[in-house]
C-alpha cells in the first residue's frame, strides 16, 4: 500500500483512481494509515479470588492426587 501512497504523492493522482487501477481496496489503505489503538487493560472482576487464594487453589489443583495421566 505504500506504493500507492508514493505514486499518489509523486504524480498528484487521486488515491481512489490508483486503487481502482490496481484492484486494491481503498479501505485497506486508509486502515493502514491510522494507528491501532492500544488495548485497554481489563478490570479485575469483583468476584475474583485474591492472589493468595488463587495460589492456594492452584496448589491443590497441581497436587499429585489431582493430576491425571
Amino acid at each position: 500500500m505504500t506504493t500507492i501512497e508514493a505514486i499518489a504523492s509523486d504524480e498528484q493522482l487521486p488515491v481512489a483512481v490508483l486503487c481502482e487501477a490496481l484492484a486494491a481496496p481503498r479501505s485497506s489503505l486508509y486502515r493502514r494509515r491510522t494507528p491501532k489503538p492500544e488495548p485497554k487493560a481489563r478490570p479485575t472482576p469483583a468476584r475474583a479470588l485474591a492472589p493468595d487464594e488463587r495460589a492456594a487453589v492452584l496448589d491443590v489443583l497441581h497436587s499429585e492426587p489431582q493430576r491425571r495421566s
